[in-house]
């Protein structure tokens, strides 16, 4: 049981993990990958005939394009399925940028974040406007140019309740999640390093939360969650 004291997982998740491993049998949840792998096929097999038409049409070097999802699913990972949670099994998900005029291919570890899709979009079609104080969007041309190999940071949020809303930071290795816990200011916390840790198998947080490392992650996630508490939508 990788989960075990994780208290995020345990208020968020254990309830459904319980269900699956109640109400699906080892050949159904067998089944159920192979239908996933199967889109994936599917999904693949379409974009190379997008692509093949663009270049049969001479329009490929011209043409950038953006691959990237939503959202992910467990598949199983941790005996869940579906996503709403801050996991790499579901919150990690692809993206590919093949920029017009092409690019030395290559592959970066840096953290970035779908919402600088947006300032990507504006910026290759030379909008000039976007860069605003209320954008929370960055642009990830430079990185099409050439690999920077910086840190790079991510936040994300989940819920429809703020006073129970998950929240993550990544940053560089790390991952911090926040779970609130009734209101604003509580909250419940676990924290990774996906670099000796890509299964997410130990919470770190009880034993690193006094260090200046965590603390710096804790205020920073904290801020960015009190602002993203007030813009909430109301139900």
């Amino acid at each position: 049981d990788l989960m075990k004291d994780h208290p995020v997982f345990e208020r968020t998740a254990r309830v459904l993990r319980e269900k699956v491993k109640a109400e699906l049998t080892e050949e159904q949840v067998k089944q159920l990958v192979a239908q996933y792998y199967g889109q994936i096929k599917m999904l693949d097999d379409s974009i190379g005939q997008a692509i093949e038409t663009l270049k049969q049409q001479g329009l490929y070097e011209d043409t950038t394009i953006i691959f990237t999802s939503d959202h992910g699913d467990h598949m199983a990972q941790y005996g869940l399925f579906f996503k709403s949670q801050m996991y790499d099994s579901c919150c990690k998900v692809p993206l590919i940028i093949k920029p017009a005029g092409g690019c030395v291919p290559f592959r970066t570890k840096q953290v970035v974040s779908s919402l600088d899709l947006y300032g990507t979009i504006l910026d290759l079609a030379e909008d000039k406007d976007w860069r605003k104080p209320d954008v929370e969007a960055g642009s990830l041309v430079p990185l099409t140019q050439e690999n920077l190999g910086q840190e790079g940071e991510a936040y994300s949020i989940y819920g429809p309740n703020h006073d129970k809303a998950l929240a993550m930071l990544r940053q560089g290795p790390w991952k911090l999640i926040r779970l609130a816990d009734g209101s604003k200011t509580q909250a419940v916390y676990e924290l990774y390093n996906m670099e000796q840790d890509p299964q997410e198998s130990e919470d770190l947080y009880p034993n690193q939360k006094d260090t200046e490392l965590c603390k710096q992650l804790q205020n920073k996630l904290d801020e960015w969650f009190y602002v993203q508490y007030e813009r909430y939508p109301k139900l």
